[in-house]
């Protein structure tokens, strides 16, 4: 038993031996794929910004080229309207003083025309004010008329004769002014 075993003990170091060389064997090779993976992204983001330069003068150099050829294309143009452009600009300048003009004018009336309007209305205001006062006054006579009236009619009192009144007089009222006493109201 004892051959076994050493036998045992001997597989058991010779797998364990074969266990962390294979381990240590699979960390190296995780540790290349990861730099090999840097390495990459590395290379990309130079072939990249290398991209990006080569592009953006390309970019400038057609751009400049184009506007070289249209002002070439252009300039005689632009060499007959030169008068042209002279007169189109004093003809803006022209109309931009008359519609200046023009806004200045309508801004004067408008003025003129809010003025009128605020005018109109005090008049409107003071006449309804006026108009108020007079029917206040005339209604207040007329309250008092009623007043009267109203007291003529409750009282006892009949035509008899010419031009002459008979009234139902309550004697045992006091008198007023000394000579006049109040008329019974009807029954």
């Amino acid at each position: 038993m004892d051959q076994e075993e050493g036998k045992l003990a001997k597989l058991g170091f010779v797998i364990k031996h074969y266990a962390d060389r294979s381990e240590a064997a699979a960390a190296r090779m995780e540790q290349g794929a990861a730099s090999l993976e840097r390495g990459a992204s590395a290379m990309l983001s130079q072939g990249q910004n290398l991209a990006s330069v080569v592009v953006n003068g390309v970019k400038s150099q057609v751009a400049d080229d184009i506007k070289q050829s249209v002002d070439r294309s252009i300039a005689p143009v632009h060499e007959m309207l030169g008068s042209d452009a002279k007169s189109i600009t004093r003809l803006v300048q022209e109309l931009q003083a008359e519609r200046d003009a023009f806004k200045a004018e309508r801004r004067k009336w408008t003025v003129i025309g809010m003025g009128g309007l605020a005018a109109c209305a005090v008049l409107a205001f003071a006449g309804i004010a006026a108009w108020g006062a007079y029917w206040k006054n005339k209604a207040a006579g007329a309250r008092a008329e009623l007043a009267w009236v109203d007291a003529v009619n409750s009282s006892d009192f009949v035509p008899c004769g010419d031009r002459r009144v008979c009234a139902n007089v309550d004697m045992q009222a006091k008198p007023i002014q000394g000579k006049y006493r109040p008329v019974k109201q009807r029954e």
